[in-house]
């Protein structure tokens, strides 16, 4: 009885393993993305120089489309891949009132793209029947693209904020699940926290020097992908 015991412990073993293992196929795979991107700014901040404003943001949330592809490697008789994700997120804009002390207002306006190109590290759960959770993170870098434009209230004066380029350390946080048509095709849905660094911009009108930043631009993804392993 015991020895019966003993191997009915060993084949149940043997059996998580095999499911654990054949949580990620093996080997090289391709992913097309695609999805939402919710942004968030946490406010914007307007300074001009030798002047004192109060900031009100009315709008520091957005959302838009975003699309991307990714290349990984499922590491073999693992649940770890490795995978290099590059997105797309189009523009969002996000707008701000600012009044300053000698009662001059204005609209402001911040337009955002962004190219992200990240490395993750993604750990597959053990697969029920073609489902498999998995969950996940990364660093790498964002390619912020920032507009915009003000328009005053109080004058007869408007304008464009310089167009501005800077990359910034991103990093990201990912959880979701696939689910395997065939042996090489399958579909995922996941969540993707994304932090892409800080914004700033400047105005174009005549000598005025002011600024408009946020210290934090973050985006909450729900992304769709297809996926092939070869």
């Amino acid at each position: 009885m015991n020895k019966l015991k003993t191997i009915g412990l060993i084949s149940a073993l043997s059996l998580s393993c095999n499911s654990f293992a054949a949580s990620a196929l093996d080997g090289l795979y391709v992913e097309a993305l695609g999805g939402v991107a919710i942004g968030n700014t946490g406010g914007l901040n307007s300074l001009e120089l030798d002047e004192t404003s109060i900031s009100s943001a009315v709008s520091s949330n957005d959302n838009s489309a975003l699309f991307g592809a990714a290349i990984g490697y499922n590491l073999p008789d693992s649940p770890l891949s490795i995978e290099l994700q590059a997105l797309r997120i189009n523009k969002q804009d996000f707008k701000m009132s600012t009044l300053y002390n000698d009662g001059y207002h204005e609209w402001d306006t911040i337009s955002v793209r962004s190219n992200v190109y990240l490395a993750n590290f993604i750990y597959a759960l053990p697969a029920y029947q073609k489902f498999t959770p998995f969950f996940g993170a990364g660093v790498g870098v964002a390619q912020n693209k920032v507009a915009g434009n003000f328009i005053s209230t109080t004058e007869d004066e408007q304008g464009n904020w310089l167009d501005k380029s800077k990359t910034q350390f991103a990093y990201d946080f990912t959880a979701g699940i696939n689910y395997q048509f065939t042996p090489k095709l399958g579909v995922s849905l996941a969540y993707q926290y994304l932090s892409l660094g800080k914004l700033n911009t400047q105005n174009t009108v005549g000598e005025v020097n002011q600024t408009l930043s946020a210290d934090k631009y973050t985006t909450n993804n729900v992304i769709l992908g297809l996926n092939y392993t070869f």
